[in-house]
């Protein structure tokens, strides 16, 4: 079930975004490029095809293939109900602060996956993470 055919939506599908990847110097190169591409809007995570959702957890600094890794604080709720939307903020990681730096987030739940209005992120080397 998709209740978010109306709404457009990019898909993010790449491996390197998986909260379980740690940081390589082979890697800082493309978490840069990261940073300077993604425009503010709606946008559907995968990983190889599969669904994908943002952690709702403190992801450690130098995991998803970045140094600063960006994860979902439902700031003590709960991800929305099917059709929902809720506000929440992306935090990124740095080193010993779990929340540095935050934005304003909007999550859907789409049925079968979830969307999210995100920004750029204002850290160099921070990306938005995924998990399964």
């Amino acid at each position: 079930m998709d209740t978010c055919g109306h709404v457009h939506y990019s898909v993010l599908d790449d491996y390197r975004r998986y909260v379980n990847n740690t940081y390589l110097e082979d890697t800082l190169l493309w978490s840069y490029k990261m940073n300077s591409w993604l425009t503010p809007g709606w946008y559907r995570f995968k990983l190889n095809g599969t669904n994908a959702v943002m952690p709702t957890y403190c992801v450690p600094t130098r995991h998803c293939s970045t140094r600063y890794p960006v994860w979902l604080d439902m700031m003590g709720g709960t991800l929305p109900r099917l059709g929902e939307e809720k506000e929440a903020r992306s935090c990124v990681t740095n080193y010993d602060d779990c929340c540095d730096w935050s934005d304003k987030v909007t999550v859907r739940n789409c049925g079968d996956f979830f969307i999210y209005r995100l920004q750029p992120t204002l850290f160099r080397y921070s990306v938005y993470c995924v998990s399964m």
